[in-house]
C-alpha cells in the first residue's frame, strides 16, 4: 500500500519494519529510546497496524496509524510518527536540530557575531528558491 502524506515512509507492506518516533505523551514512556522497532502486520482499507512487541508483564503493543497520511490512531494524548528506516530517522533528526539551531540564532536580539550581508543574501536566495519566502 502506498503512503501519500507519511513524513518519509513511503510504501508499507506485510512484514516491514518501521521506526517509530514517539510524540507527545508517549515521549515520557519511553525517556531513554530514541525511536521504537516495529513491524507492519496488518494492512485494512483506511488503517495498517504496526506491532511493537511484549513488554516484561506480556503486554502486546499493536499502534494503528492511517494510511492517508500515516498518523496514530488512537483515543489518548499519545502517538507516533514513522519512518522507513533508520537512515531516514537520523537525517530528519539531524534537520530539526540544525533547524532549531538556526531560528535559535536568527530569534536572539543580542548577537555576538551579525552575519555579512552576503552571507543574509546567500541564506535569502537559498530560502527563497526552496519556496519558503
Amino acid at each position: 500500500m502506498e503512503i501519500k502524506n507519511g513524513k518519509t515512509l513511503k510504501k508499507v507492506e506485510i512484514g516491514d519494519t518501521v521506526y517509530m518516533l514517539p510524540t507527545r505523551n508517549a515521549r515520557y514512556w519511553h525517556p531513554h529510546e530514541k525511536y521504537l522497532k516495529g513491524v507492519v502486520t496488518k494492512i485494512g482499507r483506511k488503517y495498517f497496524t504496526v506491532d511493537r512487541g511484549v513488554d516484561g508483564i506480556r503486554n502486546n503493543f499493536e499502534e494503528r496509524f492511517t494510511l492517508d497520511g500515516a498518523e496514530c490512531v488512537n483515543d489518548d494524548n499519545y502517538g507516533y510518527i514513522l519512518y522507513g528506516s533508520e537512515e531516514e530517522f537520523a537525517r530528519d533528526t539531524e534537520r530539526d536540530q540544525k533547524f532549531s539551531e538556526i531560528r535559535n540564532y536568527f530569534g536572539q536580539s543580542f548577537r555576538k557575531k551579525d552575519p555579512s550581508y552576503e552571507t543574509v543574501c546567500k541564506i535569502y536566495e537559498i530560502m527563497q528558491g526552496e519556496g519558503l519566502l
